[in-house]
């Protein structure tokens, strides 16, 4: 069995128990192969999207080939097919190399190049009346800041996109997570990222959305 590289992640968790405070580290335990981490995505994913008036889910995702899209479920929508992606922008010596900074730049192009190239691998895919796209983390140096979640917004809503769903999953030690949904938004959030300066996103710092 081959183990699939994974990042680190991990939190901090503070109680207080009347004067006294306790502080203590969480850590999210990834299973060993590509198979079993993507079944633990999925099942945070609609454990999450649950908690969403988006779409429901009327039967449990299932597994598909090695060779096709990841899983196909029903939904309240139509039967739909479900892609997921590492967000990982690593080099041969995988998460050893992890930079500990990324600007907002670059992590807005390495996320648009992980929505184009499942986009031109899935722009013909006929099985399911419906495809979404999960972009997800192992590492804690990875996730979103306003000013990355803004440029994704802004590309995936100026340019066609094949999946009907794109969404972001930061996971935690709990078995929940961050849910970011990159496409579609309302037009208000659209209108809003649309009126950024594009040269000031792509800098580093924090832009709060809505």
């Amino acid at each position: 069995m081959i183990k699939k590289p994974t990042g680190k992640r991990t939190f901090w968790e503070i109680k207080k128990s009347g004067t006294q405070v306790e502080s203590s580290t969480k850590y999210l335990q990834f299973p060993e192969t590509k198979d079993e981490i993507e079944k633990l995505i999925i099942n945070i994913f609609c454990k999450e999207l649950d908690q969403t008036k988006l779409f429901k889910i009327l039967t449990p995702p299932v597994k598909i080939s090695e060779h096709d899209i990841d899983f196909h479920m029903n939904t309240s929508l139509g039967q739909m097919g479900i892609e997921l992606v590492e967000d990982a922008p690593l080099t041969k010596e995988c998460y050893r190399s992890l930079k500990s900074e990324f600007s907002a730049e670059e992590r807005y192009e390495h996320l648009k190049d992980r929505i184009q190239s499942k986009s031109k691998k899935y722009e013909n895919y006929t099985k399911t009346s419906l495809k979404s796209l999960i972009i997800y983390n192992t590492d804690a140096k990875l996730g979103l800041i306003g000013s990355i979640t803004a440029l994704v917004i802004k590309y995936c809503h100026t340019n066609k996109m094949i999946f009907n769903y794109i969404f972001y999953l930061n996971s935690r030690p709990n078995l929940s997570a961050i849910f970011d949904l990159f496409y579609p938004q309302e037009k208000e959030v659209v209108e809003e990222v649309l009126s950024y300066d594009e040269a000031d996103l792509r800098k580093d710092g924090y832009i709060k959305l809505f």
